[in-house]
């Protein structure tokens, strides 16, 4: 399995380069990752998402 930052950094590149995948990120964190990875993750996991602007 990937660790957390190879993780985080595909979900940021889906993120960036698909619009759909950004919403449902946003709408529905645990489901996008979820999708993105191809496997459900446990269900005490729980997702945040913090989206960043420029300053």
């Amino acid at each position: 399995m990937k660790n957390r930052n190879e993780i985080v950094a595909k979900v940021v590149e889906a993120a960036e380069e698909y619009k759909e995948f950004r919403a449902l990120l946003i709408a529905n964190p645990k489901i996008a990752v979820e999708k993105l990875l191809g496997f459900k993750l446990p269900a005490q996991y729980v997702i945040e998402v913090r989206e960043e602007t420029p300053k």
